[in-house]
């Protein structure tokens, strides 16, 4: 453990899910995984190649995000109602998905 006394205890494993987001909320990722994982690397990239402050690093990766959501957003309330979209950076990767019933346990 190498956190520096007095800062929070961050978890060794982390587990999420979004199924209330998804489901509750209406939520759309707007990266696919392929996406998302190729951020997650550059940001470790970043961080072990340079060791730098990844503060400006990671803003710019929220921007792009950003950017991305912004887009695949106007592409999605452009379209007519229909099967939910799963959201991409990449226009041509946005497909519909089936909808179906989600009901908590």
């Amino acid at each position: 453990d190498v956190s520096a006394a007095g800062h929070l205890h961050e978890a060794t494993i982390l587990r999420l899910c979004v199924d209330k987001a998804l489901w509750q909320l209406g939520w759309q990722p707007c990266w696919d995984v392929r996406e998302s994982l190729r951020q997650t690397a550059r940001w470790y990239r970043q961080y072990l190649e340079t060791g730098t402050e990844m503060r400006p690093f990671t803003l710019s990766q929220i921007e792009h995000y950003e950017t991305a959501l912004a887009a695949a957003t106007s592409r999605k309330s452009s379209q007519a109602a229909g099967a939910p979209l799963i959201l991409s950076s990449n226009p041509s990767a946005i497909e519909p998905i089936l909808e179906h019933e989600h009901h908590e346990v």
